[in-house]
């Protein structure tokens, strides 16, 4: 017992001598040289806010405004690949029948009549869920009201934010309802800049009609480079639900244009009353590099939730 004490007092006596040969006295300690500063933060404290978890970044508060807002910005971009559905515009609706006559009979007046045409077809849209953005702090979600369009209620709550269609990348869904109400659709120079058509899978004659005379316009003649086929569609309807829906493509599989002559068949052999030599479709070099996607159309969202 008395050897154990003995050694415990040895061991502390060993650590003072050790603190007071590398620790200055008080009365000769050298006067506390000033922190030095990076970008006006000392630099103990910018070493504090240092940290291991990736996911943080505790330094954010001390930039510059400037760069703050430029951060919030990238953050509120919408970058994603959506789908765009067209609608008629119901105040033009009864204008469409006269201008494809119209049309139809003076081949001239195409050119003239685009501006006419454009405000046939509502506003081509994407609509997404608000970014998270806006749901950070205040200043973030003061730079997410400029940067991102969206929808306000009456008391000034954000909702439903879209964003401008992007042909290059977004996918124009082109129903058989849209197809068959907007009779000038041949007329559209827009439709020459889709990369991307969406259509419905043809399930019966009047579908294999619709399928077959958009295939002719977008994958023979426009040479659209994707096609997405869309074999099912949410029960409630494109054109019945509110335009605020947000709708995502869930891929089945994805095949080059030869895989596309079997369903092609099969669909013919279905709707044998169908002409399959109008499917302009095995002349040769008509998008031999058409990229078929089959997939399902599925309502991911609505802002505000509808009901």
């Amino acid at each position: 017992m008395a050897f154990s004490i003995l050694t415990r007092a040895k061991i502390g006596l060993k650590k003072i001598l050790r603190y007071l040969r590398t620790e200055p006295r008080p009365e000769t300690e050298p006067e506390a040289a000033q922190e030095p500063e990076v970008d006006g933060v000392p630099e103990l404290e910018r070493t504090s806010l240092l940290t291991d978890d990736s996911s943080l970044f505790p330094l954010f508060s001390v930039l510059p405004s400037e760069l703050q807002v430029k951060i919030w910005e990238a953050a509120s971009e919408l970058d994603e690949v959506g789908i765009c559905v067209p609608r008629i515009n119901p105040d033009h609706l009864h204008d469409i029948d006269p201008l494809c006559r119209e049309l139809e009979s003076d081949g001239s007046k195409i050119s003239e009549s685009q501006p006419k045409l454009d405000v046939m077809v509502e506003r081509l849209v994407v609509n997404f869920k608000l970014p998270p953005v806006f749901h950070i702090c205040r200043q973030s979600r003061q730079v997410a009201r400029k940067a991102v369009l969206h929808s306000e209620d009456k008391d000034g709550a954000c909702y439903g934010a879209f964003r401008e269609y992007d042909p290059a990348k977004d996918v124009f869904f082109v129903t058989h309802v849209f197809f068959h109400s907007f009779f000038p659709f041949k007329f559209w120079e827009k439709a020459k800049e889709i990369k991307h058509v969406g259509l419905e899978y043809p399930t019966f004659n009047g579908r294999w009609s619709y399928f077959m005379s958009c295939w002719n316009l977008f994958i023979a003649h426009h040479q659209t480079p994707k096609l997405t086929i869309i074999v099912k569609t949410p029960r409630d309807g494109l054109y019945l639900g509110p335009r605020n829906q947000i709708y995502q493509v869930q891929k089945l599989f994805t095949a080059r244009r030869n895989a596309m002559t079997f369903p092609l068949q099969i669909w013919h052999w279905q709707y044998n009353h169908a002409n399959l030599t109008a499917l302009q479709y095995f002349r040769p070099g008509a998008n031999d590099m058409l990229e078929v996607t089959f997939g399902t159309l599925k309502l991911s969202g609505s802002e505000p939730p509808s009901g």
